[in-house]
C-alpha cells in the first residue's frame, strides 16, 4: 500500500470513516459527470450553514454560469433550497464527497470551470481548505478556487494559517460588505437572497421571532430577553407573542413561568420550510445579541449571525443593539437599545403599518444593493458570461 493511501486511511479512522465509506464516496465522485465547461463548483461541508449558498448560486446563474452544488445530506433532508426554483438544466446539487484527498476527487475538481468553498472547514472539524489547498491546488497549479471565510479569526489573532495565505492570494471573500483585514477590504458575497417570501400586515398582535442560540452556551442573552417579557406583562403589554427557533428548549426552560408561557411558542429545531414559514408570519426578529454574549466580539467585528441573513432575505427589521445595528448598517431600518430592550419591545408592538412599512422598505432597499454588488464583486474574478 502507497504511503498516501495509508495516510488516506489514518484520516479517515481518525474522522470515523470506514472504507465501505469511502468505497460509497468514490462511487458518489464518479457519478457526477460535468457536461459543460463553464460549470461552476459550489462546495458545502458544513451541518450549519445550509441557508449559506441559495445567494450564490443565484448570482453565478445571474452571471451565465451552469453550476453544480456539492451539500451535506442533512442540508437535502432539511430542504435548504426550498425557497428556490432554479432551472433544472443549469443547476444540479449532490451529495457533499466526505473525502477530499483522493485523485477521483481532484480529477472531478478539474473538471469545473471556478470553485467556490463556502466554508473552510467541514463539520466535524476537518480543516476542508487546507486539504484542498495542499493537494488539488498545488498538485494542479490551479488558481480557479475560492473561498468564504465567516469570521477571519485566525488572521484577527494574528496566526498563520490557511486563512492568512488565502487572504495574501486574493482568495477569500466574505459574508458581509465594510470588512476590513490588515487595511484591506475584503470583497463580499452577500448571503441574503433565499428566494421568494411573503409578509403579513402589521395589525393585531405583533409577533416576535428569536433564532439560534442553542448549540451551545452563552451565544444569546435570554435572561435580559424574559426580564423585559416579563416586565411587559406586569406592566399590562399582552398584544404579542414571541417564537423561539433552534436548540434552546432546555436553555429557556428556567426563565418560563405560568404568565410568560402565554405569549411564547418553542419550536425546536426545524427544516428550512418551517423556518421560513415561521419567520413570513413575523413582524420583527429579536437579535438577542450583546456584550455578555460569547461570540459578541465576532459578531460586532468580521462575522455575521444567521439573524443578519434572515432579516435581510425576508425583510424582518430586528431588534437589536445600537453597537451591533451600527457595525450591520441596519441603524436606519431595525428598533435599536442600549440598555433598555423593554422600551425598544413596545415600541415595536406600538409602531403603525406605515412606519412599520418603511423599515421594511429601507431593509429591501439595502438588500437589492448587497446583491447588486456582490454580483459585482463577483465579476472582478469571473466574468459574465452570455446565455446562449
Amino acid at each position: 500500500m502507497l504511503l498516501k493511501e495509508h495516510l488516506t486511511k489514518a484520516i479517515l479512522k481518525k474522522r470515523g470513516f470506514t472504507d465501505a465509506v469511502l468505497k460509497k464516496n468514490e462511487d458518489i465522485i464518479s457519478s457526477i459527470k460535468v457536461e459543460n465547461n463553464n460549470t461552476v463548483l459550489i462546495i458545502e461541508s458544513f451541518l450549519k450553514h445550509g441557508e449559506v449558498y441559495p445567494a450564490l448560486i443565484h448570482y453565478l446563474l445571474e452571471l451565465g454560469y451552469n453550476v453544480h452544488l456539492f451539500r451535506l445530506e442533512e442540508h437535502q433532508k432539511n430542504e435548504s433550497l426550498c425557497r428556490t426554483d432554479f432551472d433544472n438544466k443549469r443547476f444540479k446539487t449532490f451529495q457533499f464527497p466526505i473525502m477530499p484527498e483522493s485523485d477521483t476527487f481532484f480529477e472531478l475538481l478539474n473538471s469545473y470551470k471556478y470553485i467556490f468553498v463556502t466554508t473552510l472547514f467541514t463539520h466535524d472539524g476537518y480543516n476542508f481548505a487546507n486539504a484542498l489547498e495542499k493537494g488539488f491546488l498545488k498538485k494542479k497549479k490551479k488558481k480557479n478556487t475560492f473561498f468564504i471565510d465567516h469570521d477571519f479569526l485566525s488572521i484577527n489573532n494574528g496566526l498563520s494559517s490557511i486563512e492568512q495565505r488565502l487572504f495574501e492570494q486574493g482568495k477569500l471573500f466574505t459574508l458581509r460588505d465594510g470588512i476590513e483585514i490588515l487595511g484591506h477590504k475584503i470583497p463580499f458575497i452577500s448571503p441574503t437572497w433565499l428566494g421568494e417570501y411573503s409578509y403579513p400586515e402589521k395589525k393585531g398582535k405583533t409577533h416576535f421571532i428569536c433564532i439560534g442560540g442553542g448549540y451551545q452556551k452563552n451565544l444569546r442573552n435570554f435572561k435580559l430577553l424574559f426580564n423585559s417579557i416579563d416586565t411587559l406583562i406586569q406592566n399590562g403589554e399582552s398584544n404579542f407573542c414571541i417564537t423561539f427557533i433552534g436548540n434552546t428548549r432546555d436553555m429557556l426552560a428556567e426563565y418560563l413561568n405560568e404568565e410568560n408561557e402565554k405569549y411564547i411558542k418553542i419550536y425546536g429545531f426545524t427544516d428550512f420550510q418551517t423556518l421560513y414559514k415561521k419567520l413570513e408570519e413575523s413582524h420583527f426578529l429579536i437579535f438577542n445579541i450583546d456584550e455578555t454574549c460569547k461570540e459578541y466580539n465576532k459578531y460586532l467585528k468580521n462575522g455575521i449571525t444567521g439573524q443578519y441573513l434572515l432579516s435581510l432575505a425576508f425583510a424582518k427589521p430586528a431588534i437589536i443593539l445600537e453597537d451591533l445595528a451600527k457595525a450591520y448598517k441596519f441603524d436606519n431600518c431595525s428598533i435599536m437599545y442600549k440598555e433598555n430592550l423593554v422600551s425598544a419591545l413596545k415600541n415595536a408592538i406600538q409602531l403603525s403599518q406605515k412606519d412599520y412599512k418603511i423599515l421594511q422598505s429601507k431593509l429591501e432597499e439595502k438588500n437589492n444593493i448587497l446583491q447588486i454588488q456582490s454580483i459585482e464583486n463577483l465579476e472582478n474574478y469571473i466574468p459574465r458570461r452570455r446565455i446562449k
